[in-house]
């Protein structure tokens, strides 16, 4: 957008030093009041996105969702999947799908090597790494040759997405060892008045909006442009988006907590049960946060019912619950990924991993998985 910006700006310059140049009175006077026009309308746009920057904190022009919607796009079953081939820079970060919409190199057929398959959220995609920095990737590089990674990890994902992709999508690459890396995206149900038990009154509805499937078309890359149809909508004169709903109203009882926590142990142990089935035995690895990184309610947009002091304590309910299951299915718990003396500087925000810690947090689970025995990833009866 600020390229686009420039680009008006100097229409606006041209357009006005003509008016001043031209010698027929009739066209200058038409050139001069339409570079009038254009100056009032660019400084509807300057104030628009002034506003944006006060409320939100952050520039339209530097909106996340803007890259989000070039990388990902609508999937009837899991909100969002990424765009096969999709190339986005953003914030000097590069971010590239191969041509099965994984990040990471091309996908061939099912080899001799053994094949590692990494679901979860974005703190396994990579959010705010670039490209072959990635826990996955450098995980893949440790191993070496006789294994191969692949990337599952999905913005915004939580184990409600992680059931359908189990289901049906990761059985067609045949892995031989999984690794489910969860938790951390099913917290924000935390304290969601009346939680509905398939997330579908809050987590799934947002991330519509996150991933900006909710835009109406290219007018809204203006700031002018969103707030006409927030004014619009206001009015009763713009339908909403479908999915588009409230944050629902808090409930910090310990009956809502119990029941936050109790879903997000049935929906892991369901993807416990959907792995036996495809003869896989998954490793399963704890969530990280920066405790220092979390104050100031910088992660209230992702988790809005949660005070910033209480973040830290609530992961580490969510990562017992996790150790539970792993605990009670016979399952490997990297409790290694905990046991790291994480700091401030290994974390490039609240919860994402830096390059160099991400390399860190490969060589803990390349530990991991080199000291399984077959039986304790791969089931005996598996037909794969």
């Amino acid at each position: 957008m600020l390229r686009i910006y420039l680009l008006l700006l100097v229409g606006w310059v041209a357009l006005t030093a003509a008016g001043f140049l031209v010698k027929r009175r009739g066209a200058r006077r038409f050139l001069l009041r339409l570079s009038y026009v254009v100056l009032i309308l660019f400084c509807v746009e300057a104030a628009c996105v002034l506003a944006f920057y006060i409320k939100n904190g952050r520039w339209t022009f530097d909106d996340q969702r803007e890259y989000l919607s070039r990388l990902y796009e609508p999937h009837p079953y899991l909100v969002a999947a990424p765009r096969p081939g999709a190339r986005v820079a953003f914030r000097g970060i590069s971010y590239t799908h191969n041509a099965r919409g994984l990040r990471g190199p091309e996908v061939g057929p099912k080899s001799e090597r053994l094949r590692v398959v990494a679901v979860g959220g974005s703190t396994t995609y990579g959010a705010g790494v670039t490209d072959g920095r990635e826990w996955p990737a450098r995980l893949g590089e440790l191993l070496g040759p006789r294994y191969e990674v692949l990337n599952f990890g999905m913005l915004g994902h939580s184990t409600a997405e992680h059931l359908a992709l189990l289901s049906l999508v990761v059985p067609e690459y045949r892995p031989d060892l999984l690794v489910i890396h969860a938790g951390y995206n099913d917290m924000r149900n935390m304290h969601v008045r009346g939680l509905a038990a398939d997330y579908s009154d809050y987590h799934a509805p947002s991330l519509y909006a996150s991933f900006n499937l909710c835009a109406d078309g290219p007018a809204q890359k203006f700031a002018s442009g969103r707030v006409a149809v927030w004014a619009l909508r206001r009015a009763g004169l713009y339908p909403e988006c479908a999915f588009s709903r409230p944050v629902p109203p808090a409930d910090d009882s310990p009956e809502a907590e119990a029941r936050a926590l109790g879903l997000y142990r049935r929906n892991l142990e369901t993807l416990v049960t959907i792995a036996a089935g495809q003869g896989l035995k998954p490793v399963l690895v704890p969530q990280l946060l920066d405790r220092e990184n979390v104050r100031g309610g910088r992660l209230r947009w992702w988790i809005p019912h949660v005070d910033d002091a209480a973040l830290v304590d609530f992961l580490a309910r969510y990562n017992a619950v996790t150790e539970e299951v792993a605990a009670r299915r016979g399952l490997r718990y990297a409790r290694e990924v905990l046991e790291h003396p994480w700091s401030k500087a290994d974390f490039a925000d609240a919860v994402h991993l830096n390059p160099d810690a991400s390399l860190r947090f490969a060589g803990i689970m390349r530990g991991v998985i080199e000291n399984l025995r077959e039986e304790e990833y791969k089931r005996v009866d598996s037909r794969q």
